[in-house]
């Protein structure tokens, strides 16, 4: 009989695993639910009265638990895209963040303030990214200049190199990169932190 029962445990064992992991799906779904949501606002690109009426949707429909799930997915979603910016068109990114936080914040109105300095501190990375491309670039003015002449005099047509399309350019400027964004990622995680308090 002890083997039997052992058996048995086992069999109830694996019931409620199989049980747990239904109720662990369910929440999966509801954030799938909630980063689709978020998705779509971004991708649609800025139009927070759509997104508030789905939001609000999801935000009433089934239990606590879908709501807080569905919450969580669509903050997931907004905060991987808050991150350094890489191209000009950072700031209309940075409004449709905005926009959404806004939507989804216990305290919207405290929203316009956290990201009014986010924008300086992008703005300051921003510079700072710039500035460093314009001091590799000056550097390699004249590199570019000697190697267009070299080319002219060789090709027979009249060649002009631009110091961003010499492979030392490229090299400089990852080495520096990286540094400058390892100082504002570690900055950028407390900003991610700060928005938090508006879900409290």
């Amino acid at each position: 009989m002890g083997t039997i029962k052992s058996a048995f445990e086992i069999a109830m064992a694996r019931t409620e695993d199989v049980a747990g992991d239904k109720e662990g799906l369910k929440i999966k779904a509801w954030e799938e639910e909630g980063k689709k949501i978020a998705s779509s606002f971004l991708l649609d690109h800025r139009d927070p009265k759509r997104f508030e009426e789905e939001f609000k949707a999801a935000k009433t429909g089934g239990d606590s638990r879908a709501r807080e799930a569905r919450l969580a997915g669509a903050r997931e979603v907004f905060k991987n895209n808050l991150c350094l910016p890489l191209y000009p068109n950072w700031p209309e990114t940075l409004e449709t963040l905005r926009l959404g936080y806004q939507v989804m914040a216990s305290h919207p109105k405290e929203v316009n303030a956290f990201f009014k300095e986010a924008a300086a501190f992008f703005q300051q990375y921003w510079q700072s990214r710039e500035q460093l491309g314009d001091a590799i670039r000056a550097q390699l003015q004249e590199t570019a200049r000697s190697r267009s002449e070299q080319l002219t005099a060789q090709s027979g047509f009249k060649v002009e190199l631009d110091p961003e399309e010499l492979p030392e350019y490229a090299r400089a400027f990852r080495e520096h990169e990286g540094r400058l964004t390892a100082r504002f990622r570690t900055a950028l995680e407390e900003v991610k932190t700060g928005l938090d308090r508006f879900f409290k």
